[in-house]
């Protein structure tokens, strides 16, 4: 099942669906704007990092969608114990958690979490 479709089921907030594309600082989905990666007025040498910001805001959805079906059905037994779903070394390390699928599940969960 697709983000879109999740969302439209109301699985997660609902956010403009991909593909995303970058056009300089502007992020387009269809023909409307997105997003901006440049809010502040910058030096003309932070421009290269405009652009890279900008690309990865476009493949936001499409990196969204690509995590959630690799973490479908994903074990992180092989990094030790599970404990309330994360493993043993999420649970001891949170700050700097390095399962991959602990990690996974923690981006999801910030994409999807509507803030209070």
């Amino acid at each position: 099942m697709s983000v879109a479709e999740q969302d439209s089921k109301g699985a997660g907030p609902q956010h403009t669906p991909g593909p995303w594309r970058a056009r300089g600082p502007l992020v387009l989905a269809a023909a409307r704007a997105v997003a901006l990666a440049q809010g502040l007025p910058q030096p003309a040498k932070h421009y290269p990092e405009t652009l890279a910001n900008a690309r990865l805001i476009a493949a936001a959805p499409a990196l969204l969608e690509a995590c959630e079906a690799l973490l479908d059905g994903a074990d992180c037994s092989d990094y030790g114990e599970i404990d309330d779903g994360l493993c043993a070394r999420a649970v001891t390390h949170m700050a700097g958690a390095t399962c991959p699928v602990c990690m996974g599940r923690a981006a999801v969960a910030l994409a999807r979490t509507v803030p209070s």
